[in-house]
């Protein structure tokens, strides 16, 4: 699996569709702050000195407010990375584009920038002016340190608004005017704002697919290497065992399971390299004579009748035998098993996997192997499904287009090792067959 940099999804290459965006966006924040200061002009206090002091305030807080906003939107390389939670708005680090090391120079713009705004409110309606038009450079203000600055958003703007209400009210002496200002001003910083959002959220969005699609590679690797070591380390213990108890009694078998034990741990090692490299397929006819060969050693009498499936199928399918040979050789006391694959046109194909000695219900219980790959079936567009009967357990797989072909070699398998006597379950693994062994509890990891 090769691993993804945050720092490279957040500057991947952008689409021509999105930078255009981007482009409509500063252009419409352009706009925006043009509209403010000719709204503005356009009523100009009467008092005289109330329209140097509206005019003033405002040539110093529109075009300082409408740079951090371009600032905002045409800095996306210095990003911080942003999770889902964060696209959605949520919590106090949520917000319109903040660009890294933006927030103190953006405070140092906007903190004299704001209050030019304010005054420039309080002089235009003290002068005589409309409360729209002036209520706007407050907002545009505002609304630039919520998109450059790491501030909440709703603690932000009620503040922002009870300032402009009272500055409102103190300059009409109507407290109802102040109360409509803080209305205004809520709804100019929410649309201003809004024009940022726009641009985020599209911007965001590639990111955050990248992200998941890493996510899910991770999910994957780390199911893999789970299938690959828990039931090469099942065999394994089984193996070892066995030597070991018959190490006094047949030391030539005792050594011939060792060298088994060796095997498999190289092949272990070498499917390890595989995942991490990326380059491991599953071959399903592999597991299925892999399962004849470790039920068999255990003592189990296993037939397998298979017929060949498309290689895409094969990967689930595998991972599914190799899942239900685990936990037979972990929990159950079967004497007994079955692999039968079938495929056919327009009912796809078909994997069972049984025995004659069901799980405990406590090892079945919908958490773990089969249930992670019930879920990874499903997306596949298929089904697996287990169920319980008194004198049986049966792990059924189904996915859909399945091609019939010819019959593996390996197909309508019947092994029995020589001798091989029924005894119950060893501790770690329930078909171990070894004298005096004790069932073994459910595993948390076995799901059925």
């Amino acid at each position: 699996m090769t691993a993804v940099a945050p720092e490279a999804i957040a500057t991947a290459p952008r689409a021509p569709g999105l930078l255009a965006l981007r482009h409509v966006t500063g252009v419409s924040l352009v706009a925006i702050g043009a509209l403010v200061a000719g709204v503005c002009l356009a009523d100009r206090p009467r008092d005289p000195l109330a329209a140097v002091i509206a005019i003033v305030g405002l040539s110093l807080s529109v075009p300082a407010a409408t740079g951090v906003l371009l600032l905002a939107v045409y800095r996306p390389d210095r990003r911080r990375p942003a999770g889902l939670a964060r696209s959605a708005g949520l919590g106090r680090s949520a917000g319109f584009g903040r660009p890294a090391g933006l927030g103190r120079p953006a405070g140092l713009v906007l903190v004299p920038a704001g209050a030019a705004a304010l005054a420039a409110c309080i002089a235009g309606q003290a002068g005589g002016g409309g409360l729209w038009p002036w209520v706007t450079p407050p907002a545009l203000a505002a609304a630039a340190a919520l998109a450059a600055i790491p501030l909440p958003r709703v603690p932000t703007t009620l503040i922002g608004s009870g300032v402009t209400a009272s500055a409102t009210a103190a300059a009409t002496a109507d407290w109802w005017q102040g109360i409509t200002g803080a209305l205004a001003f809520a709804c100019c910083v929410a649309a201003i704002l809004a024009q940022v959002w726009i641009w985020e959220m599209a911007e965001r969005a590639p990111r955050d697919e990248a992200a998941a699609a890493v996510g899910a590679e991770r999910d994957r690797f780390a199911a893999e290497l789970h299938d690959i070591q828990g039931h090469s380390l099942q065999v394994i213990v089984l193996k070892s065992e066995l030597a070991a108890r018959l190490a006094a009694t047949d030391p030539e078998r005792a050594a011939a399971e060792m060298r088994e034990v060796e095997t498999l741990a190289r092949d272990a090692l070498r499917d390890t390299r595989d995942v991490a490299r990326g380059r491991r397929p599953v071959a399903l006819a592999t597991e299925i004579a892999n399962a004849v060969g470790v039920l068999t050693a255990a003592g189990i009498t296993c037939r397998a009748d298979q017929t060949a499936a498309t290689v895409g199928q094969e990967r689930l399918l595998g991972l599914v035998v190799r899942e239900a040979t685990t936990n037979m050789l972990r929990h159950s006391t079967a004497t007994r098993a079955a692999i039968t694959l079938t495929a056919g046109e327009g009912t796809g194909v078909t994997l069972t996997v049984t025995n004659d000695a069901p799980l405990p219900p406590s090892a079945a219980a919908g958490q773990g192997g089969l249930d992670h790959l019930a879920r990874r079936i499903a997306i596949a567009g298929g089904r697996l499904t287990w169920r319980h009967e008194p004198d049986r357990f049966e792990v059924v797989a189904r996915l859909p287009g399945a091609q019939a072909g010819p019959a593996h070699p390996d197909a309508a398998v019947v092994a029995r090792l020589p001798g091989a006597q029924a005894a119950p379950a060893h501790p770690d693994a329930a078909t171990a067959r070894l004298p005096g062994a004790q069932a073994a509890p459910a595993h948390p990891d076995a799901a059925g």
